[in-house]
């Protein structure tokens, strides 16, 4: 059977290459009296918007305002009480102007940058970081244009960086009304393609709180009260010695969202683990050397370098290949993730496996559909979701294998 290139897609790791991202900050103010007289914390979000550039067929319109008002129709009226029976409010103030400045220039950054770009900002609180990345299209067969969109988030703990809450909603069937996707080609005149892309971005806008959904009361809540108590950290990074490890620091998210939400899923007595994505210079200590490969002794090594010392780090290869059927024409994925789990203060590894997928086709935009080709933003969507599976196994493997560790013999 004939093996496709598999699709080259944006690598996310770049400024260059990054959509744009929105961020929340959010503080405690001082206890108030409450009209029951009980102590009533109030928790501000401040909306940020990063603006980041995309490519000439991504739409990336500014949805700061529409967040704004999704954001306070979700709090209007609520009061959580968390634990402790501690009532907490949500109010959304105004951006930070200074953290918004610093994280627009700062480009893509990961976790724990995120948290350190947006700790001059008084006082402290989570961060709420989301991108909205569409594109613009005409139908596969007839009827009105289409967008095909992709709203991504993640709350943290500003202080700890560690995330609270993780999701991404995506879809391809969003009414592009009565714009002209065909003046969204680069041999359209440039006024053309300017008047399409403004069309298309506003039809995005409308149709963007029904793309939110229930998120934001998810984010409120998860703002309001933070979980007391995190377990055992577990530091994340992807082995990029070996040439076929899909690079992208989009699908490290993708996996950490699969990782967390197995972790976050079990029920009460299993082991409880915080997981934090790499920062840059240990993400660094796993790039190609020559040789590919990575040795126990090197995740040693990067181990006993990290800051904090966290109780594991959890080393992963993910791999991805595209196949054609000759027969059907219909291009299939196989996706795959090997993982080892090194115990810091054991010195050794104490987990390791390998999960793979089924060969899934491709389907909606990210095949191609009545001679259009697929696209980029829609193919990268449906590898980061296949992995962000297969990441879910992974999770609940490594809570079992820890679980039967902690397990007197």
């Amino acid at each position: 059977m004939p093996r496709a290139p598999f699709p080259r897609l944006p690598t996310w790791t770049t400024r260059s290459a990054a959509l744009f991202s929105l961020v929340c900050l959010a503080t405690t103010a001082p206890a108030a009296s409450s009209d029951t007289g009980s102590d009533k914390g109030t928790v501000v979000l401040r909306p940020v918007q990063v603006p980041a550039s995309a490519t000439s067929t991504a739409l990336a319109p500014d949805l700061s305002e529409a967040m704004i008002r999704a954001l306070r129709q979700a709090a209007k009226g609520r009061v959580p009480s968390c634990p402790g029976d501690v009532p907490r409010s949500i109010e959304i103030g105004e951006p930070d102007e200074a953290t918004a400045a610093t994280l627009r220039e700062a480009g893509t950054l990961r976790e724990a940058e995120m948290a350190q770009a947006a700790r001059s900002a008084e006082p402290a609180g989570p961060l709420l970081v989301y991108s909205i990345a569409g594109i613009g299209r005409a139908a596969p067969y007839v009827g009105p244009p289409r967008i095909a969109a992709e709203f991504r988030y993640r709350l943290l703990n500003q202080g700890s960086g560690r995330v609270l809450l993780q999701d991404f909603k995506f879809a391809e069937a969003i009414d592009g009304g009565s714009c002209n996707a065909d003046h969204l080609s680069q041999a359209a005149p440039e006024a053309d393609r300017q008047a399409a892309t403004a069309c298309f971005e506003e039809a995005l806008a409308e149709a963007f709180p029904s793309l939110l959904g229930t998120m934001p009361a998810k984010i409120i809540a998860a703002a309001a009260c933070p979980p007391l108590a995190e377990g055992r950290s577990v530091t994340v990074t992807v082995d990029r010695k070996p040439e076929a490890v899909l690079q992208s620091i989009y699908y490290e998210e993708a996996i950490l969202q699969g990782l967390r939400e197995a972790v976050g899923s079990l029920p009460p007595g299993f082991p409880k683990l915080a997981l934090e994505q790499a920062d840059a210079a240990l993400s660094e200590r796993f790039v190609s050397d020559g040789d590919g490969k990575t040795s126990e002794a090197d995740i040693a090594d990067a181990a006993s370098a990290i800051a904090g010392s966290p109780d594991y780090l959890l080393v992963y290869k993910p791999t991805g290949k595209a196949e054609i059927n000759p027969l059907s024409g219909v291009t299939r994925l196989e996706t795959e993730i090997t993982y080892r789990l090194y115990d810091v203060a054991a010195g050794a590894i104490v987990a390791d496996g390998k999960v793979g997928s089924s060969r899934d086709p491709f389907t909606g935009c990210a095949s191609s559909i009545n001679g259009s080709p697929p696209h980029p933003l829609c193919v990268q969507r449906f590898v980061a979701t296949r992995l962000q599976k297969l990441a879910k196994e992974v999770g609940g493997k490594l809570v079992f294998a820890l679980a039967a560790r902690s397990t007197p013999q």
